[in-house]
Parts: C-alpha cells; structure tokens; sequence
C-alpha cells in the first residue's frame, strides 16, 4: 500500500477511490447491524441515489425507514421496488401491510396482507401476516374477512366521531353515538371502552363498571379495557391492585398507533409522566401528529418532566392544529403566569376545574363492588392477557 502511494505520487496521478451503490450499501449493512439505524439510513439513500432501480437497495432503506417510523416515506420506497421488479419480491406487500397499520390505515394494511398471502402462499412471513390480520381484527372489532372495506371504513369513521365528541366534552353525544356502533357491531370493543370512560367521566360509577365488566368477560385480552381499569381502579382509591396493574402495563410495548395512544393518555391521567411522554412521543411518525389533542398530552408530560420551553412550543403547535379551540391558550397563560401544577387531569382537552376527577364519595362504595366482581373474573386471565400483549 505504501509502494504504491508513493508510485503514484511519484508519476502525478490520483488514484480514483470508487464509490458506487454497492459500496454505500455494504456501509449501510453495516451500520444497520451495529443499530445506528440513521447512518444506516444515510447510506441507503446514497446506494439509491447511484442505483435507483435496485430493488434491493430500496427495500432495504424501505425497511430502515420503518425501524425509525417513518412509515409513510418507507411506503414509498416499497412501491418503487414493486414497480421496479414485478411481483417477484412478495415481501414488500407484508412490509405495506405493516407500515399501513402503524398508520392506523387498516384497510390498506389488509389489502398488502392478504395479497402477500395470495402471492406467496408458503413464504417466510405467512404466520407473521396472519398476525397481523388478527390484530387487525382486535383493532377494528370484527373479523377482518367479513366486512368489506367499506364497511370497515365506516365503522372506524363513527367511532373516530364519537372519540371527537368525548374529547369535546360532549359526553351524551359521545353516549348515543357509541351505542348506536354497539348495536349494529356488538363485537366492536373499542366502542364499549369508550362508552365506560364516558360513564366514568360522568360520575356514572356503576354503569361505567358494568359496561367494563362486559368487555373483559368477553374479550380478556382487551388493552383498552386494561387500562381503563387501572384508572378506575386509582381515581376510586384502590392503590394497591391499581399499581399492580400500572407495573405490568409498563411491560407491554403495542404496535399499533391507537394502542400506543391508549397508553400514553393512561400514563399520563395517572400521572406516570415519563411513560405518557414516551408514548405520546412515539406517535410523532403517525397521523396522530395531526390530533390537537394528542399533541395537548404531550405538552402537558413534557411540563410535567420539567421541559418548559419543549412544553411551550407544542402548545403553539395545538393552537396551528386547532386555531378556535382555547385549551392550549389557556395552558400558555398558566405557563407563562408561573401557575400551572400538572395533574393526571390536565391530559384531558379541556379546560380543567376545580373538581375534576374527583369521585363522589356516595358513589365511590357501589362502585368499587363492581370492581371487585370484575377483579375477580380478571385474576385469572390477565397473565394471559399481558403476555399475549409483550409478544406484540
């Protein structure tokens, strides 16, 4: 090596150092492998600038992408190597089908799934897609195969509206339009969890426990469910069992965007700040970015971890996304006043008063029976239902 340094410096030439996109790729590789996944990233994207009809070079970036969430960009990469290659690489529809469920677009996701299953029929992923069919599933509250994705559609459609109307405040809105899903959807468990917290947030102990008991009777594995229960179990005095639960909830680590929503706002509500920051953070590469509501919680964790200025800023990023609304200008006013202490209160979208979450203590005695009969149900199935849950 040194001869010839010195021979070409010798005769005046340079030497050209090549590099093309197997040389970025290699790089890319290995940077992937030690988990610096945005070097990786850079050298992905040099590889595909030099060769941009390499399939594998896109599905490789597609895959980085995905690993930081950056699900929509990944999808982009991924469509490029199917236009490029045909249909010989079936993997970039199971890949599709996961980035479009980390999206929250489930319909999407369905489709990629079912055409890898249809394309490869015995190929390395098949157990992994039918996974992800039945989480699908889990998420819409039917059986995937038997509502055409229209139906589908509307279904997620009245429940986001009726999810708007608790967030607000509307509360006997929120009411008639979850009942009317349950009716026609009576598997729908999204709808009774948030037909519990309506009841809940009404003072309405003893229905809000008996719409629970229901779901958890019917569906044990139910992560929405879970949490709910764990706030009720707090705000009703129940420490002990609560805390428990709250332990092993902080062992679950879900896929799915609205999974990951349901535990940041449980976190925060019960004032286990890191952990709502955490998932309230990891939404950022989602369409709940977009949510005034989501973006109000992570402002309040971040205040409550002492980020004052990180706070600040994603309240005005609150009132860009809902510039009528008066809840960030309200929390502003706090902060700036020097007057805000956070509570697990605060991670509700509205703004708060004097007595917010505080049960009423003629109710409290009936409420906590119905919670013992479902705590009763639950001792044995939770082991189930959490493991099932970390395996996500």
């Amino acid at each position: 090596m040194h001869k010839q340094k010195r021979a070409s410096a010798a005769s005046g030439r340079v030497l050209p150092f090549i590099q093309d996109g197997d040389y970025f790729f290699e790089k890319g590789i290995k940077a992937y492998n030690r988990r610096d996944l945005y070097t990786a990233k850079k050298m992905f994207e040099r590889a595909v600038t030099f060769q941009p009809e390499e399939p594998s070079f896109l599905c490789q970036l597609a895959s980085t992408l995905a690993e930081i969430g950056e699900y929509e960009e990944s999808n982009k990469y991924l469509l490029n190597a199917l236009e490029q290659s045909g249909s010989d690489l079936s993997e970039c529809h199971f890949f599709l089908a996961n980035n479009f469920a980390h999206l929250g677009m489930y319909s999407d996701a369905e489709e990629h799934a079912r055409l890898y299953m249809a394309i490869d029929p015995d190929g390395e992923f098949v157990d992994d897609t039918q996974e992800l069919l039945d989480l699908i599933s889990l998420e819409t509250g039917s059986k995937s195969s038997s509502l055409p994705l229209s139906t589908e559609e509307e279904l997620i459609k009245l429940h986001d509206e009726a999810r708007q109307s608790i967030e607000r405040g509307d509360l006997p809105l929120a009411q008639q339009q979850l009942r009317e899903i349950i009716t026609n959807h009576p598997k729908f468990w999204a709808a009774y969890n948030n037909l519990a917290l309506t009841h809940f947030y009404k003072s309405e102990f003893d229905e809000a426990m008996d719409v629970l008991q229901d779901v958890l009777e019917k569906n044990p594995g139910n992560l929405n469910a879970l949490c709910n229960l764990a706030i009720f179990l707090f705000h009703l005095g129940m420490d002990e069992p609560g805390g428990k639960l709250v332990e092993r909830l902080k062992t679950v680590h879900p896929m799915h965007p609205e999974h990951r929503y349901k535990l940041g706002n449980t976190f925060g509500l019960l004032e286990e700040h890191l952990y709502a920051n955490k998932w309230l953070q990891s939404l950022r590469k989602s369409s709940f970015v977009y949510d005034p509501v989501t973006t109000h919680m992570l402002a309040v964790s971040y205040y409550a971890l002492g980020q004052k200025d990180l706070s600040i800023r994603t309240w005005k990023k609150v009132i860009d996304l809902d510039p009528e609304g008066h809840v960030a200008p309200f929390y502003l006013e706090k902060v700036q006043n020097g007057e805000l202490k956070v509570t697990g209160g605060d991670y509700q979208y509205r703004i708060p008063t004097n007595n917010q979450n505080k049960p009423k203590k003629d109710r409290q005695v009936k409420a906590m029976e119905h919670i013992q009969q479902v705590r009763k149900g639950l001792e044995k199935k939770q082991n189930y239902a959490f493991n099932s849950f970390k395996r996500e």
